[in-house]
């Protein structure tokens, strides 16, 4: 019987009965059930699958980025995904105005779009009720959920599409208002998903555990263990049931300590509501911990085993097979083919586009530049790009120097060899424009690491580890450092370090999606103007 699930926890009484007792060896610490007050973003924080870099942010920014991570079940909920269809039904309604508006000079007829975002919202709320159900026990990050939140978008609208077209509806749809209510959905479903679930439960008081009982196994006095039981107290609500053992027991002690083990915990599921069972193996063995493993499966709820870091790390990696044997994939090539593909292709067409519609502002920054202070419109440097290839990058130029040797000063505040137009056009970020054609020539990318001069990749490219690996990559306009306010001086070394540090980051981890996320931060930064100067 004991091989049936259904039977495991409520069939014969010699399962219900403690295994054994063991006080020495494995201790029960049994919490009262007091509520506590939830913190502002009461979540369960995945510090051991950190994925961004931590050294150049400091403790205030893990805080701030564990504390925005919630729970899978939290990020689907009813409150949370109905947002979301609200968010969806005033971006048609916004943009179909918005084009009206633009085009005809009149509001229009509210009915078709208010149609058409009802139909797109439930079809998005369909397909993440479907993510939903395969959805495991965890967390997520803000950036993973607009990722989810935007594939399902996609989908959502082509299905719209396709459903219109097939029912020929397509006819009625206007070709100009669903491209903007495309252009302001993504936008806006990207932020919904972001901080939608956390702002609902916030504002709801709600947890994701609050009807459930968690099981925590851990070492005693191991520091793991303690931050799990301290995430998942603010999450629940309520402290959460915990057994400690020792992890360090002899060997003759061993099968008598196990059977303790799986005792209390089997009469903390006997007497708990649904939940799931946690486990932080500590020092314990292969051998040891397959053993605890095997024989907690006699309880029907699901077991999480919570990994070190070293292991934890291991497994974000790609796993990939050989035969019978197991790959992990700790470095990935930057790109492959069909990603440069499509990454070219959108600088290509978003570089030419933007200098034709900016050929007028250009000319006229071009005047203010000559008719200001003597010397040529354009700042040519050479900089290092992609495998280590140099070139000469654009820029309109913004000091009385023209600097491109083995000694390159960098601007400081208060620079006095900036000029009265070079100072305006560095706090507004327009003296990079010009590097649009370097991009639209194939020197750089839109989104990259930014480009340094050569003088600078001589000065730390033997002091920081792997400082060359940010050269896999084609440099860019913009890029993960300068959204992350690692822009402007780097006076330190250890300033250099941090930006390189995220320039890295962004090489293992780069996405379509992630190019979008820093394109739409950049635009921010901009008008944030933060170390611009």
């Amino acid at each position: 019987m004991l091989n049936d699930p259904s039977d495991r926890q409520s069939g014969s009484a010699d399962v219900r009965e403690p295994l054994y007792r063991s006080t020495q060896l494995f201790r029960t610490r049994l919490r009262p059930e007091k509520t506590i007050a939830l913190s502002r973003r009461g979540t369960l924080a995945r510090w051991y699958l950190d994925t961004e870099p931590a050294a150049g942010a400091g403790a205030r920014e893990n805080s701030r980025r564990k504390s925005a991570c919630i729970l899978n079940k939290q990020t689907y909920a009813f409150e949370a995904l109905f947002f979301d269809a609200l968010v969806i039904i005033l971006a048609s309604v916004a943009a179909g105005v918005l084009y009206n508006v633009a085009a005809y000079g009149s509001l229009g007829d509210p009915m078709p779009t208010i149609r058409s975002g009802l139909i797109v919202a439930l079809l998005f709320v369909g397909l993440a009720r479907l993510k939903a159900a395969d959805m495991p026990f965890g967390t997520s990050a803000p950036f993973e959920r607009a990722q989810d939140g935007l594939s399902s978008w996609i989908t959502a609208f082509a299905l719209f599409l396709f459903v219109a077209f097939m029912f020929k509806d397509a006819s009625q749809l206007s070709r100009g208002a669903t491209a903007c209510f495309f252009a302001i959905g993504t936008a806006a479903i990207a932020l919904s998903r972001a901080h939608g679930p956390a702002l609902a439960a916030h504002l709801l008081r709600k947890s994701a555990l609050a009807s459930q009982d968690v099981i925590v196994i851990g070492p005693e006095n191991d520091s793991a263990f303690t931050r799990l039981l301290d995430d998942l107290s603010q999450t629940m609500g309520t402290l959460p049931r915990a057994v400690t053992f020792n992890d360090e027991c002899g060997t003759a002690a061993w099968p008598g300590a196990l059977r303790g083990l799986v005792g209390n915990v089997v009469d903390h599921a006997n007497c708990a509501g649904p939940g799931d069972i946690l486990m932080v193996p500590g020092r314990l063995s292969v051998e040891r911990l397959s053993a605890a493993l095997d024989a907690l499966a006699v309880i029907p709820r699901s077991i999480h085993l919570i990994p070190d870091e070293l292991t934890a790390s291991c497994l974000r990696q790609k796993i990939t097979t050989i035969g019978e044997s197991v790959a992990l994939e700790i470095q990935r090539a930057p790109l492959d083919m069909p990603q440069r593909m499509v990454k070219r292709a959108i600088d290509i067409v978003c570089s030419g586009t933007a200098i034709i519609f900016l050929l007028p502002a250009l000319a006229v920054i071009a005047a203010a530049i000559k008719c200001d202070s003597p010397g040529p419109v354009l700042f040519r440097q050479a900089r290092t790009g992609q495998s280590g290839r140099t070139f000469r990058i654009f820029k309109f130029r913004t000091m009385t120097v023209l600097e491109d040797g083995a000694q390159v000063m960098q601007a400081r505040r208060g620079d006095s060899r900036i000029t009265r137009v070079g100072h305006w056009l560095r706090r507004s970020s327009f003296d990079e424009l010009p590097q649009l054609f370097n991009v639209f020539m194939g020197d750089m990318s839109l989104i990259g690491p930014r480009p340094h001069a050569v003088a600078h990749d001589h000065l730390y490219g033997g002091q920081i580890v792997n400082y060359a690996l940010r050269q896999h990559v084609k440099p860019g306009i913009s890029g993960w450092a300068q959204v992350n306010g690692l822009r402007g001086e780097t006076s330190t070394l250890d300033a250099m370090r941090r930006r390189v540090e995220h320039d890295l980051w962004y090489v293992r981890h780069y996405s379509l999606l992630l190019d979008i996320e820093i394109a739409a931060r950049t635009l921010f930064e901009i008008v944030r103007q933060r170390n611009a100067y």
